[in-house]
This record gives structure tokens, C-alpha cells and sequence, in this order.
């Protein structure tokens, strides 16, 4: 090859990378205008309310009463430990219309680097994912889970970021501060600390301390700031469910909510734990095992299936991991029939296309007297979350040797299939970029 033809590839490899950084952004722009314009038309529940949440929390961390405080134009009250409210401190300082837009712009972009993380776990080599990012992208916003978070203005795909960009990580990063960013996601909103022990049942039990600790300081940080507010939250705000909005809520789609709608009023504790603890248990276990066996991406969405699972709430936007799912759960089918693959993606796309979950009347209570045609629908979330733990133990689950952590600190293939390719590595030509963290 001369060097002109090596320019001419480099410099067209460049200009793809590129026009795909470009694409995203102008997305994340428009994205940010239309959130601007739901502000600025006053929709209900569509006015980034809970962007005004945080902005109330950061306005208000510091002097004692966190959790007396409530929006004047509906009452929500704050909900998050006095550390995220310490990290928002800084948007009260904002105007709301440049907030709406650098937030949900920041938003998108957070998305994209979610969709490329798991594109390179997933072996896209890099000239492709510069063409399927923004697509990805593109095609993502029409899910109900992602439309939502943007339009309440919610947290959940900076906290998706920090987990994956920290459990998948690039190869030849230092693993030095690795599990920082799921003990700080989990200082954020308590959910994350399920990641934890999927980091020990991985292995990688050094990055699990660091998370532990990390999420340690994020408490610290929360009671030097607030004292009084941090100590209100850890004795009896984090444990008061109906302070979130009812367990009953259609937007509920955890398995409390689902048992709560199913039997008409909330389950006996016992009841609750024991159905939970079982399907996290076993999400978490089946995360644990795609690890194991070179499917990383899915194996820590599954991991996340189990924190949706277990959760007393878990609202419709806390479910953007569907996306990253998604991509994870294609490249595990990629030695399946094409029908089995198409049928399988297709199925969990649309139902967080369709919005099912809304389809029925929501809202005071009613939920508890769904009729079996309007529950289907109404918890499809849910379902589709079973679906998927089906689908993995039957169809994506790799039938190889388990790994050691051996091989993986020396960055072996985590898994041979008969006469495959190592199911979980990067091709060659990138394989340099980025491997399971």
C-alpha cells in the first residue's frame, strides 16, 4: 500500500468519526430545543419537572430542611441523598432555558457514549460504529423509556453512562479507579449498589471495594454537608416508598408495583421479598454466567434487569436500559437463526416503543381494577423483563467453559465456541480498544 492510498483511508476514517461526532451533536441540539419548547409550553408532567427537582434539591442542600421542600407548581418533594443534591448545588445558578438545554443535550450525548461502549464490547469495529451510533441514537428517542427520562428531565442516562463506562472498560486503561463510578451512581440514586455484588461475583472483587468506598464517601460527603438533612434521609426518607409517587402507578414497573396491581392492594412483605428476591436473584445470576462466559455487555444488563426487578419502584425512564439490551442481546444471538434473532429484538423493541405500559386508565387508584386484558399490556415492562431472562437462559446463553480470572487479567478470549470466533472479543483490528472492565 503507498502512502497516498494509507492517507487517503486515514483521512476518510477520520472524516467518518467525524461526521458521526457531528450527527450526535446536532441531535443532542435539536433534542435540547424541543425539551426547551415543552418548558416554555407548561405540558403537565412533560416540563422537565424533575430537572426543576434537582435544581430545587441543589438550591436548598445546606440549611436542614431537604426533605420539607416541595415544587410550588405540583409539590414533588425532594427524594435523592443530600450528595446528589450537593452535585446539583451548582444548577440553581443556571437559567432554567439554558439548563433545559445543556441538560437534556448532555443527556443524549451520555446516550451515545453508551450505544459506542457497547458497540465495541460487541466487536463493531470502530469505522462502523461510526455509522451505527448515531443511528442507534436516532432510533432510541422513539422509546418510551428515553423519551421520558428527557422530557422529565431525569437523571437515569447519566447514571447508565456512569455504570457501563465503568464495567466496561477500555483495554490499557488503568484499573485503578475502577468501580468508582457505580459507587458514585449509587450515591445518586440507591439502586446502583447491586452492581457491587455483580462486581465480586465477576471477580473483579478490587473494583467492588473501590465502588463500596467510593459510595462511602458519597455519604460522608452527604452528611458534612447537610448534616441534618443526610440524617432525615438514612433514618426514615430513603425507606418511605409512597414518597415517590404510589406503589400502584401504571409507571410502576417493578415487580412490587406488578403484585400490587395484580392483587389489588400491596403484598405481604414476605410476598414482595420472596417473588423479588427470586427474579433478581435470578437475573443477577444469569448476568453473572454471560460474564462468565464472554457476553459482558449482557451479562451487566442483566445485572441491571435484576436492580429493575428488585427495586420497590421502578419507574417507566428508569428502564432506558433498554437500549444498551438490546445491542447486547443481538450480538449474543449472532449464532442463532435469523428468525430467532429478529423475533427476539423485535419483541423488546416494540414493547418500549409502544408506550404499552399507558395504554390503560392510570392514575387515583384505578390500576388496582384492571381488568387481565388491560394488565398485560400495563405491566408489559415487567413481562418483557421475564421474556429477556427467558431468552437468555434458552437462546443467548453460551454454552463454553467458564472463564478464570486468569485469563482474563492476561486478556484471553473469555469464551471458544465450537468452531466460532472468541464470542466476547473485539476483532482484531480493534482489539486494542476496549474489553470487559
Amino acid at each position: 500500500m503507498d502512502a497516498q492510498t494509507a492517507a487517503g483511508r486515514t483521512g476518510g476514517r477520520l472524516a467518518a468519526i467525524g461526521a458521526d461526532r457531528v450527527v450526535v451533536l446536532a441531535v443532542a441540539a435539536v433534542v435540547g430545543w424541543w425539551c426547551l419548547r415543552l418548558v416554555d409550553r407548561g405540558l403537565p408532567g412533560r416540563s422537565l419537572v424533575d430537572l426543576q427537582v434537582y435544581r430545587m434539591g441543589g438550591a436548598g442542600v445546606g440549611h436542614g430542611d431537604l426533605y420539607s421542600l416541595a415544587l410550588p407548581s405540583n409539590g414533588l418533594p425532594y427524594t435523592y441523598p443530600p450528595f446528589a443534591a450537593a452535585l446539583t448545588a451548582p444548577l440553581a445558578q443556571v437559567p432554567l432555558g439554558a439548563l433545559v438545554v445543556l441538560w437534556t443535550a448532555a443527556g443524549v450525548l451520555c446516550l451515545a457514549f453508551v450505544v459506542g461502549r457497547v458497540l465495541a464490547v460487541t466487536g463493531v469495529p470502530p469505522r462502523r460504529r461510526g455509522t451505527v451510533v448515531p443511528v442507534v441514537v436516532v432510533l432510541s428517542l422513539a422509546l418510551e423509556p428515553v423519551w421520558s427520562t428527557l422530557s422529565f428531565g431525569q437523571v437515569n442516562l447519566f447514571l447508565l453512562a456512569l455504570v457501563v463506562g465503568d464495567a466496561l472498560r477500555p483495554v490499557g486503561a488503568s484499573q485503578r479507579w475502577a468501580g468508582v463510578g457505580i459507587g458514585i451512581a449509587a450515591g445518586i440514586k440507591l439502586t446502583p449498589l447491586i452492581f457491587i455484588p455483580y462486581l465480586v461475583l465477576t471477580g473483579r472483587l478490587r473494583a467492588a471495594a473501590m465502588a463500596t468506598a467510593a459510595f462511602a464517601g458519597t455519604v460522608a460527603i452527604g452528611f458534612a454537608v447537610d448534616p441534618r438533612s443526610a440524617t432525615d434521609y438514612w433514618t426514615g426518607v430513603m425507606w418511605d416508598a409512597d414518597r415517590v409517587g404510589g406503589v400502584a402507578y401504571a409507571g410502576n414497573q417493578s415487580t412490587l408495583g406488578v403484585l400490587t396491581r395484580w392483587g389489588g392492594g400491596e403484598p405481604a412483605s414476605w410476598v414482595w421479598l420472596l417473588v423479588a428476591g427470586t427474579l433478581s436473584g435470578a437475573a443477577l445470576l444469569l448476568g453473572v454466567l454471560l460474564h462468565r462466559r464472554g457476553e459482558p455487555a449482557l451479562g451487566l444488563c442483566l445485572a441491571a434487569t435484576a436492580m429493575l426487578l428488585a427495586s420497590p419502584i421502578s419507574w417507566d425512564h428508569h428502564w432506558v436500559w433498554c437500549v444498551p439490551t438490546a445491542l447486547a442481546l443481538l450480538s449474543a444471538l449472532r449464532h442463532r437463526d435469523r428468525a430467532v434473532r429478529i423475533g427476539a429484538i423485535a419483541s423488546w423493541v416494540a414493547v418500549f416503543a409502544s408506550a404499552c405500559v399507558w395504554w390503560g386508565p392510570e392514575s387515583g387508584g384505578v390500576e388496582l381494577r384492571w381488568t387481565l386484558a388491560q394488565q398485560v399490556p400495563g405491566n408489559g415492562y415487567f413481562l418483557a423483563a421475564l421474556g429477556l431472562l427467558g431468552v437468555v437462559l434458552f437462546a443467548a446463553l453460551p454454552r463454553g467453559r467458564r472463564t478464570t480470572p486468569a485469563d482474563e487479567r492476561r486478556g484471553r478470549p473469555l469464551v471458544r465456541a465450537r468452531g466460532a470466533a472468541p464470542s466476547s472479543a473485539v476483532p482484531d483490528q480493534d482489539r486494542s480498544r476496549v474489553t470487559p472492565g
